[in-house]
């Protein structure tokens, strides 16, 4: 997944210029440190700053570093991406405790992370006749794609090579549709 980050900002504690560093390998958001201006009048201890976060896909250390707890999918809508929106608190531990809240949101996006899934099954059983002309339909295979992409269709040969065409049958690459080979035909009048 690409993560993006938008901080729409309203702790007046925090610094002025907003700050996000995203490391997409870990999956893990760095908030720009919030500042305490009791710092100098307080106790060591009434310094450390609590942060929490309203949403269970992710979880904030005390670093103010978000990371996520699950999966992030940008395939939970017909877009493209997909935008979790939340909002980060952090609390001092001064008497009486204050705190002040931003608005996080973190964009995913897109990627070609899911295989394509055969419907209704992964198993196709068809009958054609031993006399079928070239270009008779045999069956119809389909399979969709979690992430939205575009499907293609083709013979997987022994050698690990794709094709759309094998001696018996060919394969529409962008339907499914299977046809019995003209080419083959082609030959049984050689012989």
């Amino acid at each position: 997944l690409v993560y993006q980050l938008f901080l729409d900002a309203s702790l007046p504690e925090r610094e002025p210029s907003p700050y996000f560093a995203i490391d997409s390998a870990m999956g893990l958001v760095r908030l720009k440190k919030a500042l305490d201006y009791d710092d100098d009048t307080q106790p060591k201890h009434h310094q450390l700053k609590v942060y929490s976060l309203s949403d269970d896909h992710f979880k904030i250390n005390d670093r103010g570093e978000i990371s996520a707890r699950k999966r992030l999918d940008a395939d939970q809508n017909r877009e493209r991406f997909y935008i979790y929106r939340f909002n980060v608190t952090a609390t001092d531990r001064g008497e009486p405790p204050l705190s002040s809240t931003a608005a996080v949101h973190i964009r995913t996006e897109n990627t070609n992370d899911e295989a394509p899934i055969f419907i209704p099954t992964g198993n196709y059983q068809a009958y054609v006749a031993e006399d079928a002309q070239g270009g008779t339909p045999v069956v119809q295979i389909q399979a969709i794609d979690p992430d939205r992409d575009q499907v293609f269709y083709a013979f997987l040969l022994p050698n690990g090579n794709e094709a759309v065409s094998t001696g018996l049958f060919e394969i529409d690459r962008d339907t499914g549709r299977l046809f019995r080979n003209f080419f083959f035909e082609f030959l049984l009048l050689l012989y």
